[in-house]
This record gives structure tokens, sequence and C-alpha cells, in this order.
């Protein structure tokens, strides 16, 4: 490791404790303490495994490395040692703030080392004779860079889930002020009323769980499409009920967001073949479906907003 490459190292690691702060800066608890998918960390629970290695892992190697002639380097399995973090009943910011100054004795340790002793090695029970060189890289590569992109993945992942979630909620927000027997009114001729825009947002969300559930399973399977229009043009969701309707969509909207909760991030990047955006992630899928979500949400609230001036101009007749 040359002395610039080693200049950048320790660049990165000083770095990386302020980056930590400043993402979770102002983040509500319970987007903080929420667990992205079974068995992974929450943000401060990956705060908490920073701070948690500093000490027991890399710097303790460091030291052993520099000290002793090929030492027996530790070795925890990060899963067990967050079985007893105290993260979850902590404040983040108080392990961020350990962790910094657990994290500038690291880095006052490493820039006093002569260059000679980033090639002493010790022994990983794992993989075998490191050198120092190698472990300093291995947390920079390896630890550093790859938990900041996971809180960046997690508070995307909560986001849209959140935004799953809500837009049903939202919607029946919109329309409540509408009578039911309204909702079945079309605008005119060839345009949607509410219930058929409802009818349509909760069959897209059970096809929506069957491609995913499809695209978890199998290798790039075959996506069926849904044709919303042929199915308003039927009737037969202008004779639904418009408040079943809407709790129906509610239920499927509930078990498509805790599907895509089960799934961790290379779930999320499994695809499908779709009939017309072609070969699809399944986080493609999601976001063409918080799309879909948007798009009738104008809708409906053009035909409320229509309603609710000029009720009189709708014929019930055409519901």
């Amino acid at each position: 490791m040359t002395s610039e490459s080693q200049r950048e190292m320790l660049e990165i690691l000083d770095a990386t404790p302020r980056r930590v702060a400043a993402a979770l800066q102002g983040l509500p608890r319970a987007l903080l303490l929420w667990i992205p998918a079974p068995g992974r960390w929450s943000l401060v629970e990956l705060a908490g495994h920073w701070r948690d290695f500093e000490h027991e892992i890399f710097l303790d190697s460091y030291r052993r490395i520099a000290t002793t002639e090929r030492p027996a380097l530790p070795h925890h399995d990060p899963d067990e040692r967050s079985l007893g973090s105290d993260a979850r009943r902590a404040r983040a910011s108080e392990i961020v703030r350990t962790w910094r100054r657990a994290r500038r004795e690291t880095l006052a340790f490493l820039a006093a080392l002569p260059p000679a002793a980033w090639e002493r090695e010790g022994i990983h029970p794992i993989h075998g004779p490191l050198t120092l060189r190698t472990l300093v890289e291995r947390q920079v590569r390896d630890h550093d860079l790859v938990h900041l992109r996971e809180i960046e993945r997690i508070q995307e992942r909560y986001g849209i889930l959140t935004r799953l979630g809500e837009a049903p909620r939202e919607l029946r927000r919109a329309i409540e002020a509408i009578p039911v027997g309204l909702r079945a009114a079309r605008p005119e001729p060839g345009r949607w009323s509410i219930l058929e825009h409802i009818c349509h947002l909760r069959d897209r969300d059970q096809l929506a769980s069957t491609r995913i559930t499809r695209m978890a399973r199998t290798e790039r399977p075959q996506l069926r499409e849904l044709d919303g229009a042929a199915l308003a043009t039927t009737g037969r969701y202008s004779t639904q009920d418009g408040d079943e309707a809407l709790r129906e969509w509610e239920r499927r909207r509930t078990l498509l967001v805790e599907l895509l909760h089960v799934l961790d991030h290379a779930g999320w990047q499994r695809r499908g073949l779709h009939p017309r955006h072609g070969e699809t992630t399944i986080a493609e899928l999601v976001a063409h479906h918080l799309d879909h979500d948007a798009a009738h949400a104008t809708r409906v609230r053009a035909l409320r907003d229509a309603l609710v001036s000029k009720p009189a101009l709708v014929d019930p007749v055409n519901a």
C-alpha cells in the first residue's frame, strides 16, 4: 500500500462516522427502529454494529498485528453479536457519538504506524493470514462502504413501503365526502367512475402479488398483464359494492406490502419478463406500481372535484 492509498483509506475511515451521523440526524424513531426484512438490521442496529466492531474487532486486530508476531485475530459473528446488543434501546445519536470516539482512536493508531507495520500479518480464524493493510482495506471496502449503502437502501425501502401502504387510506380520505351511490357514476360515457378506479386498483394489487411471488420463486418468469379497460367495459365493476371494494383493496394492499417486506435487497433485484416493459426487476415493478397509484389517484381526485362542484351533470345511469 502506498502512502497515498493509505491516506485515502484513512480519509474514508475518518469521514464515515460524519456521513452516518448526517444520514441518521432528524429521522423519526419509527424509521430508526424499522427492520427492512426478516433477519436484517435496523438503522440503529447498524450504528450499534459499527460501534461494537470498532473496538472489539478492528482496533484490537490492528494492535495485535502491530505488536505481536503473526497473532491470532479476533472474530465475532455479527448476527450473533447483535442478539445481545443494546442498540434498539439506545439513542442513535449517543451510539454514533461513542463510535466516533472509538474511530478517532483507530485513526490515531493507524496514522502513527511505520510503513513496515502495514505489511505485518495476523491469522484470522476464517480468512487465514491477513496483513494489516488488507484488514484496513476490508474495513473500508467490505464494512464502511457496504453499510453506508445499506443505510441508503433502508431509507429508500421504508419510503417505498410507506407510500404503498398509505395509498388506499389517502384515496379513502379523498372520496369520503362523495355519497356511496354517486361513486358508481361515470362522468361521461367511456370514462371510469370512482368505483371502477377502486376495483381496478384492487385487482392490480392482486396481479402484483402474483407477479412478485412468481419472480421470487422462479428465474425470469413470463408475467401476465391485466386488461383493466376490458374488465371495466364488461360492467362487472359497476355492479360491485363500493365500500366492500375499497376494503378489499386495503386488505390486498396490506398483503402486498407484507410480501415486499419479506424480501431482502437481493430479492428486490430478481427479474421477470413483463409484457410491455421487457425484463423487469421487482424493484422496477414496484416503481411502476407507485406511478400507477399516483395516476389513478389524480383521476379520482379530478372526478371527485367534478362531482362536488356539479353533481347534477353526472348521470348515475351511466354507472
